[in-house]
């Protein structure tokens, strides 16, 4: 009785690993896509902006998370330049 309890438990702890891996995989596969999009969008307005750098911890068995503050982008005035202003050389 107790073995397949815990058997039982094994196996549901394997499937919520794998629903939670790959939640994980769609959600990174989303956030490039909405990323690349809004890259876009400024190219197409004329303003040039950095490459963003996104910071993904390597795969641990705790909640894995993105530190948003350890991207490569600022959308202040100072990082943002219109492309008119670029040098064409």
């Amino acid at each position: 009785m107790l073995a397949e309890k815990e058997t039982q438990r094994r196996i549901q702890f394997g499937v919520a690993k794998k629903i939670k891996n790959g939640s994980r995989k769609i959600v990174l596969e989303k956030a490039e896509e909405a990323r690349d999009v809004g890259f876009s969008a400024f190219k197409a307005l004329g303003v040039a902006t950095k490459k963003a750098k996104m910071f993904i911890p390597p795969s641990t068995d705790v909640d894995v998370y993105v530190d948003w503050r350890a991207t490569d982008v600022a959308l202040g005035s100072s990082d943002v330049i219109p492309c008119n202003h670029l040098d064409s050389s």
